[in-house]
């Protein structure tokens, strides 16, 4: 049997990793008007995603590596914020048939990568040893994890989370000094399934493939209403926001509650 070696392995199974982030903004309720000499102006909205991560690396199968994404209030208002992850192929892996045919292999790209919440750096299972938090998947999965700041809601096969805080304007400090606008890391690491293969074997062949990995970052302004007109996708989502604790509540009625 041929045998390759870990230096070597690293070098063929170049897997890539890309992040896609799009953070969109939806405003209502606030117009701008100008009458005779009167002007009226509003605050500037805006909304980042951050990301540290080295896309150069080289991974190998059941490796976690490092990958922290985190979103921050940019802008002069309060905002409501939510964020769905999606992961696709972009250079799916395939191999050659007994005909000398490409087939493209039929393997989810969701069932390749798994999300990390926290990662073994930070923390430990209980024999000690390292141990990441998988992301969180469902309500009752979030409840669990102590200091999680979001909720996840599933509808028609699309999950977002809910940010359970108001995302305060740029600049908004704590009595502690801890900011405001600023959202917990979302993903701390993620990695490669250890069942993945680079021996060449029909439907085993993972070498240079990539797969993008989309954050799609949601806000409006922090009103109850905002979120009844322009979250239309969540009928059955609502908030309910405390303004003197900053904390956001998001409700699932069912669609005969009127």
């Amino acid at each position: 049997m041929k045998q390759i070696s870990l230096k070597a392995k690293k070098i063929l199974i170049a897997l890539g990793l890309l992040t896609v982030a799009i953070v969109g903004l939806t405003l209502a309720y606030y117009n701008s008007q100008k009458e005779f000499e009167n002007e009226f102006h509003v605050k500037e909205p805006g909304v980042a995603i951050y990301e540290k991560f080295n896309p150069t690396d080289y991974w190998v199968p059941g490796e976690e590596k490092s990958k922290e994404i985190w979103f921050k209030n940019t802008g002069e208002m309060d905002m409501l914020l939510r964020f769905s992850i999606d992961v696709e192929w972009e250079t799916p892996p395939t191999y050659t048939n007994d005909k000398g045919e490409t087939i493209v292999v039929d393997v989810p790209a969701k069932d390749v990568v798994d999300l990390y919440w926290k990662n073994s750096e930070k923390e430990k299972g209980p024999d000690g040893e390292p141990k990441a938090t998988p992301l969180p998947k469902t309500e009752e999965e979030a409840a669990a994890l102590a200091g999680f700041d979001f909720i996840p809601v599933t509808q028609e096969g699309v999950t977002y989370y809910y940010y359970k805080k108001v995302l305060k304007a740029k600049g908004t400090l704590d009595g502690t000094g801890a900011d405001l606008s600023k959202t917990q890391n979302v993903l701390e690491s993620v990695g490669f399934s250890p069942n993945l293969s680079n021996d060449g074997h029909e439907h085993s062949d993972y070498s240079n493939t990539q797969i993008n990995l989309t954050i799609k970052g949601e806000t409006v302004l922090a009103d109850n209403e905002a979120v009844k007109d322009q979250w239309k996708d969540m009928p059955q989502i609502q908030a309910t926001i405390d303004f003197a604790t900053g904390t956001v509540t998001w409700t699932q009625v069912s669609e005969e509650t009127p």
